[in-house]
């Protein structure tokens, strides 16, 4: 005889933690029977999952507009660069300007997409000050030594219109 559903929702209300130990247990030994039955949904519903993996990314980068432009200049050459486009050579590159001493030491495009937006990570990403550069300016400045190599290029320049 099967319990009716009140009764059922009472149970688990009065019995969380237990409810809760049994299915950790439950988990932890069928951990091999779980991956299985996961890796089985992912190769069925790959092309599910890729999109929903997709549209979670790009709400998630959306969910930035706002304290970053949608649209903005590469700070060193002008070019209208765009957040989230599908174009690399037209997408925002946030360059790390203190040689990753921010908090955020990992591609911070990917740590946009990987972070729903919060007061706290806002804030997190107001502290590193990322540079906004088109892909050829990110790609040609060096990680190290920066100022000393913008000295030398401009030195270089100079020299070269004096003579």
């Amino acid at each position: 005889m099967t319990q009716a559903p009140e009764q059922r929702r009472l149970y688990r209300l009065k019995n969380k933690d237990k409810i809760h130990e049994y299915a950790k247990e439950w988990r932890n030994k069928n951990k091999l029977r779980i991956s299985e039955k996961n890796r089985e949904w992912h190769i069925k519903n790959s092309d599910r999952f890729k999109e929903r993996m997709k549209k979670n990314w790009n709400n998630r980068l959306n969910a930035w507009i706002g304290l970053i432009p949608k649209i903005t200049n590469c700070e060193l050459c002008g070019k209208e660069i765009y957040l989230n486009a599908n174009d690399i050579q037209k997408s925002i590159h946030f360059d790390h300007r203190n040689n990753g001493d921010e908090e955020i030491k990992m591609n911070p495009t990917a740590w946009l997409g990987m972070h729903r937006r919060t007061k706290e990570r806002e804030e997190i990403w107001k502290r590193c000050n990322f540079g906004m550069l088109c892909n050829t300016c990110n790609k040609m400045l060096p990680t190290q030594d920066r100022v000393e190599y913008l000295l030398k290029a401009l030195r270089y320049t100079i020299i070269g219109r004096v003579k």
